[in-house]
């Protein structure tokens, strides 16, 4: 029976790993609670900066931490099968963040149109003309994002 260099690795490094990962979560967290408390001060004063807070409060929580493990894995001094094959997860988890962040600002964008043209007048014929563009818009954009 021999014992492999990958797992003598991870058994050898893995109060590192646990502790990385667990500054990563500690530190998103962190980030949500005080995107979160922005946006609820600028909602007081600003709202355009509450909006843009509250669309990347969610992923910033998830992003930040990927992006922070990420950076750490490849400054470990050790090498593996296990660690390119986890490296390569957090780079498609970022990639799944960055998409979801984008489709979140692209809807935000739409209901800030929609909003804005409200159809609620009489001769709305513009206004539904401009709801229209925007869905379609809206949504040839999340499909381009999602298909890149």
């Amino acid at each position: 029976m021999s014992v492999r260099s990958d797992s003598l690795d991870l058994a050898v490094h893995w109060p590192w790993l646990a502790g990385g990962a667990l500054l990563a979560l500690l530190i998103g967290l962190l980030s949500w609670h005080r995107l979160r408390a922005v946006a609820q001060r600028a909602a007081r004063s600003e709202r355009r900066a509450a909006r843009i807070a509250a669309v990347l409060a969610v992923p910033a929580a998830f992003g930040i931490p990927l992006l922070l493990l990420n950076l750490a894995l490849a400054a470990a001094p050790w090498q593996g099968r296990w660690l390119s094959f986890t490296r390569h997860g957090l780079v498609v988890a970022l990639v799944v963040v960055l998409a979801w962040t984008l489709l979140r600002a692209i809807a935000a964008v739409e209901r800030r149109v929609l909003v804005h043209w409200s159809i609620a007048a009489t001769d709305n014929l513009h206004a539904r003309r401009i709801h229209t563009q925007a869905r379609v818009l809206s949504r040839t954009l999340m499909v381009l994002v999602v298909l890149v």
